[in-house]
């Protein structure tokens, strides 16, 4: 994006003008973010991912242009693809290393060892985020990747719901 900002300064000739209005900027972020992750190709990202929750879409967009979250939810509403609602819940919600492996997406530039595929990964996380790896074995298979700040927050309800399914069976 900070490419595709000074380019747009660049393009519009008024990279070295000292007086460029805050308009301007704004004029100049727009051709950013459309030249980084142009409207027919976000829709597209979007839709092949129909059957996903919408915090899951946001993120397939994110990676898929390598977006920060800010930027990738603003060009989804940008593009009218979320509602104004679902902008602000997203923007709240800024999404942790762990929650893009979980859904098995990466970035041709992870490769830099230890190299982990995306799919094993995405079963580590998935097993810490059920309850079914705690968080020390999690970031052991994952080999250093992830620390522990970006394991994405754990369903807890589906552990309390098999504690309360045990309750009164102590005999």
């Amino acid at each position: 994006m900070t490419l595709a900002h000074e380019l747009g300064h660049w393009l519009t000739g008024d990279a070295y003008d000292a007086q460029s209005s805050g308009d301007n900027e704004r004029m100049i972020n727009s051709f950013a973010i459309h030249f980084v992750a142009p409207r027919a190709g976000v829709a597209d990202v979007w839709r092949q991912y129909d059957y996903w929750s919408t915090r899951d879409r946001a993120l397939a967009v994110g990676a898929e242009y390598r977006l920060s979250w800010s930027a990738t939810v603003g060009q989804l509403s940008n593009l009218n693809l979320i509602e104004r609602g679902e902008f602000d819940a997203l923007s709240q919600d800024e999404p942790r290393a762990g929650d893009y492996l979980r859904l098995g997406l990466s970035w041709p530039d992870d490769l830099a060892g230890p190299y982990l595929s995306p799919g094993f990964a995405a079963a580590c996380i998935n097993a810490y985020a059920s309850g079914q790896l705690t968080a020390d074995r999690a970031l052991e298979l994952l080999r250093g990747t992830l620390t522990e700040a970006g394991l994405p927050r754990q369903d807890r309800s589906g552990l309390e719901d098999l504690r309360r399914s045990f309750t009164g069976h102590d005999d």
